[in-house]
């Protein structure tokens, strides 16, 4: 037995093919009914079933031109679909010539016995008892078309309907889930705060210089991280960062807690505008801070000015490169970065190698600068 089935989706063809070929079944397939009358005049099927929604040529004008084919008009036809269930589509389908109208989904043995029925009844050539009476057969063109458009409109505005409503839920869900993380940035972003003013307040009963470097690094730090917080709370979107503006923001950040200077330092910004979600742009704010704080501090001894630049650009569709870098002194040559001697360098490593699986350089020709290309998070750059 050879049967023809019908359906614009490949996994509906390949589910429904395993499972008539799993009961000995050769099949046919075809997307579209144009597709599956060219295929059935070559090759006559013992039953064709077909789904209703196609493009090209749907199930009911199938339907109809397989009726009306002497070739074919013999072979019992059983339209398979999840679209068109109710009565009036069943007595339109039954109208057009159509054995049975089968709503998805089915349990397999179930859809198979109905199968096997169909083409027994096709063979005796008996009317399927499950056919509800009908009128008469849609013979004249004219009424075809009126059911046939009456139909189409009734569907069209079922699926405006439905997809209006799936539109309000989800902008409902969305919306909902911006609050919730708005709330959440805006808590993680209050602890962050808290933690800077106990630090702050327990800086002031240091009186070793050491002592008190290390807690002003690690201010510095916490004080990269609220910053994002903060934006991403205080912005409409919640999902990525302009960046440009986080790091104005940030540098500014970072040169006043090293006021006052004893020298004159001029910074400079040339960032791109792209948007970066937020854990990138925490990891960058990250090397940022720990790069520009050990550029205030060493690169400018024994020189009454200097130059920082920060620079992140676009590269190409993937890549994103930001360089850090100064016109001082320049890094010692036996600083490696791959084998840091102090948390900043390796922090700095451990950021663009691990966190941002990128690739970062050191020159250290007319000061020192560091490159550091990474991948664009998957659809956060604009």
């Amino acid at each position: 037995m050879r049967i023809l089935i019908v359906d614009k989706k490949e996994n509906g063809l390949r589910a429904l093919r395993s499972l008539l070929e799993g009961h000995g079944y050769e099949v046919l397939a075809a997307a579209n009914g144009a597709d599956a009358l060219e295929t059935a005049l070559k090759n006559p099927p013992d039953l064709v079933i077909t789904d209703i929604l196609m493009p090209v040529m749907d199930g009911f004008d199938l339907c109809r031109q397989w009726k009306k084919d002497a070739r074919l008009k013999a072979v019992p036809l059983i339209f398979y679909t999840a679209a068109c269930t109710d009565e009036e589509d069943k007595e339109f389908a039954l109208k057009l010539g159509a054995e049975r109208l089968i709503v998805k989904p089915q349990k397999p043995e179930a859809l198979v016995a109905v199968i096997r029925e169909t083409i027994q009844q096709a063979a005796e050539g008996a009317k399927t008892p499950a056919r509800p009476p009908v009128k008469a057969p849609l013979e004249d063109e004219v009424l075809y078309l009126r059911q046939y458009n009456k139909m189409l409109i009734r569907k069209l505005e079922a699926m405006i309907e439905k997809s209006e409503q799936a539109n309000h839920e989800l902008r409902l869900s969305i919306k909902e889930k911006e609050l919730l993380l708005r709330e959440l940035n805006h808590r993680v972003n209050n602890n962050l705060q808290l933690i800077i003013n106990l630090t702050s307040l327990q800086r002031k009963f240091i009186n070793d210089e050491k002592d008190a470097a290390i807690f002003d690094e690690n201010q510095r730090r916490i004080k990269s991280i609220a910053m994002i917080h903060e934006k991403l709370y205080l912005k409409k979107g919640i999902f990525n960062i302009k960046f440009s503006e986080y790091i104005k923001d940030l540098a500014r950040s970072i040169f006043n807690s090293f006021v006052p200077f004893d020298r004159l330092l001029d910074l400079k910004v040339d960032v791109e505008d792209v948007k970066l979600d937020i854990e990138r742009s925490v990891t960058c704010g990250l090397i940022i801070n720990e790069v520009i704080s050990n550029a205030i501090k060493y690169a400018f001894s024994g020189r009454a000015r200097g130059e920082i630049l920060i620079s992140l650009h676009k590269r190409g569709e993937d890549d994103i490169e930001l360089i850090l870098s100064d016109n001082g002194i320049g890094m010692p040559y036996d600083i490696d970065l791959r084998e840091p001697r102090s948390l900043g360098m390796k922090l700095i490593y451990d950021l663009a190698e691990k966190q941002l699986d990128g690739r970062i350089t050191l020159d250290r020709s007319g000061g020192t600068t560091f490159r550091i290309v990474f991948k664009a998070s998957q659809g956060n750059l604009q």
